[in-house]
């Protein structure tokens, strides 16, 4: 007897009010039922009496301080691994899934225990273009047949296979989670998801998209992030991102000394602005905490739920409200 479909909604809010109608009214007529957890990071704006007022099936924790876009993930992992959720779908609180999608997602996922993660097909806010950021998931070379089927009207109902998809929509399987386990604490917010499919990959898994399946991500009118605008914090997290892989053996030493190299020829060919560069980049390798970041790229190797055990003190870092 196959067991029931028990799907967890998880939600990490900061700060995201306006787009809760949106957000949480299409959860709530969802073609198939589901349980929505929300960690709130330390939201500002009323977010937490607004899902409180307006969604009271919904259940909120507010984390004693901002823990930050895996951490409070995988809060909500670890709960609902323990109430035995067969399926998990993060979604951001900028998006919302349209009617028709979650049911088929958790179907069509079911159908090939290969993939670990599936993703519906990310529309802009206004839902008159693809999110440009998600479209790259789709070129020939992350996503081989599905632009060469679209082209000749020929799409399967199936899953695509892609080497990456943001995590603004991801349903996964509990084999993925118990396998693969939670996100990473070096990545405090944005690197978390790249990392994770690379673990995925590791564990010889696969991610993929569903055509005919929709969520709008509506970040067009969001504030640009220091996270990107600041050039030494984003060398540091692709640092990060590239030294957590564990598909990589590489040491911190080894990517000083290659910085090292290059910053000696750029002096003995006088290149001052290469120099600058290089500089910088060193500063930003390290900020980074290397060491940790190589003990727990070696922890991802290893087959489990990891990241969501009770070493983390996941539970502890939030209150029900």
């Amino acid at each position: 007897t196959e067991k029931p479909m028990r799907i967890f909604t998880i939600i990490v809010t900061y700060n995201g009010a306006r787009w809760f109608d949106r957000c949480f009214a299409s959860l709530m007529s969802a073609d198939a039922p589901c349980t929505v957890l929300v960690v709130d990071n330390g939201s500002t704006d009323g977010t937490v009496e607004r899902i409180r007022a307006g969604f009271p099936s919904v259940e909120v924790y507010r984390a004693h301080a901002n823990l930050g876009f895996g951490k409070a993930n995988n809060v909500a992992i670890r709960m609902a691994l323990d109430r035995s959720a067969t399926h998990f779908f993060l979604l951001n609180q900028d998006a919302w899934v349209v009617p028709g999608s979650l049911a088929a997602l958790a179907t069509e996922l079911d159908k090939d225990p290969s993939f670990g993660i599936v993703s519906p097909m990310h529309l802009n806010g206004s839902g008159d273009a693809l999110d440009v950021f998600f479209s790259r998931s789709l070129i020939p070379a992350q996503c081989p047949g599905y632009l060469s089927d679209l082209v000749l009207g020929k799409v399967k109902t199936g899953i695509y296979a892609t080497t990456n998809v943001n995590a603004a929509a991801w349903l996964m399987s509990r084999a993925c989670v118990e396998r693969v386990g939670g996100f990473s604490p070096v990545f405090y917010h944005y690197g978390e998801d790249e990392n994770y499919v690379n673990r995925l990959h590791y564990h010889g898994s696969r991610i993929g998209v569903l055509p005919g399946t929709y969520v709008h991500h509506d970040r067009e009118d969001r504030p640009e992030s220091s996270y990107f605008t600041d050039r030494m914090e984003y060398d540091r997290r692709i640092f990060v991102r590239n030294l957590s892989d564990p598909a990589d053996e590489r040491t911190g030493s080894e990517e000083l000394a290659v910085l090292a190299r290059a910053r000696y020829k750029a002096l003995l060919f006088r290149r001052s602005s290469e120099l600058k560069r290089i500089d910088a980049r060193k500063q930003s390798l390290l900020r980074s905490n290397l060491q940790q970041v190589i003990e727990l790229r070696a922890r991802t190797r290893v087959p489990g739920p990891t990241f969501l055990g009770e070493e983390e003190d996941l539970l502890g870092a939030v209150i029900r409200v």
